[in-house]
């Protein structure tokens, strides 16, 4: 888990471990208060990597890392070919399961 939690409120990453905890949710490896993801995705070679950020969406796919853009109506749309745009985690997992094949 990649993510900027923590940046400029510390006390979000122990709300999120709570969360994650709570729902039983776990992860390999976990990168709070990060604020250059796409270095991270290079470096632990990610396949591909989801956010609802555009800008980080953008920076991961110019690496070669395939991006999901979880986006709604009002945010700016992407026509990069390396990203993937779903509105719901139900497309997520549609995407995912249909289309990379997890």
């Amino acid at each position: 888990m990649i993510t900027s939690r923590g940046k400029t409120v510390p006390a979000m990453i122990d709300n999120a471990k709570e969360i994650l905890k709570r729902e039983n949710i776990e992860f390999n490896k976990y990168y709070w208060q990060t604020i250059d993801k796409a270095q991270i995705c290079k470096m632990e070679k990610i396949d591909i990597m989801i956010d609802d950020s555009i800008r980080i969406c953008e920076k991961v796919a110019n690496i070669g890392i395939k991006a999901i853009y979880m986006r709604d109506s009002n945010m700016r749309a992407s026509n990069h070919p390396n990203i993937k745009e779903v509105y719901t985690w139900g497309e997520l997992y549609r995407y995912m399961k249909d289309e990379v094949n997890l």
